[in-house]
């Protein structure tokens, strides 16, 4: 720890071997050079946290940015209506085709549905990410596709398609 450090580093200096006493009263001799090397590697362990703390700083950072500029957008299944939507739930457009509106009553609906199947798409996206990044047994995964399923329940998509991959 830091105080064995700070108290025996300065003793290697002066003394081949060290006398000790530990926190049960206890004690020993160690050499000045099983003291550095026992120095060494606990200087190597911190490296190495430190290290991996930067490379999830720089995860996590990546996420943010990503999950900031995802979008889904889904297009109903006879083509009426589609719809971009964020993670968060907002609504960056909605499209009607030509001749959509012929029936408002089952055309409200499609909206209703295409716009849920988007957030939904859009959230699960972020999803998808962060379980690459952080495992898919992550607490903060699990944590944050509990979210999703509350803000964005499943719903019958019996009027829907699935965006494909390009």
């Amino acid at each position: 720890d830091v105080y064995k450090r700070q108290t025996l580093f300065p003793l290697l200096r002066c003394h081949r071997s060290l006398i000790y006493c530990d926190d049960t009263g206890g004690g020993g001799t160690v050499s000045s050079e099983e003291l550095a090397d026992t120095i060494a590697a606990v200087n190597a362990k911190i490296d190495a946290q430190i290290a991996q703390s930067r490379q999830l700083a720089q995860e996590s950072a990546r996420l943010e940015t990503e999950a900031s500029q995802t979008m889904a957008t889904v297009t109903s299944a006879d083509g009426r209506v589609t719809i971009t939507a964020r993670p968060t739930g907002a609504i960056e457009s909605v499209r009607l085709q030509s001749g959509a509106a012929a029936d408002l009553a089952s055309l409200g609906v499609t909206i209703t549905e295409t716009i849920a199947r988007a957030q939904r798409v859009a959230a699960e996206k972020v999803l998808v990410s962060m379980e690459q990044t952080l495992g898919s047994d992550s607490p903060l995964v699990a944590a944050v596709r509990q979210d999703v399923d509350t803000a964005f329940p499943p719903v019958s998509y019996t009027h829907l398609t699935l965006p494909t991959k390009a």
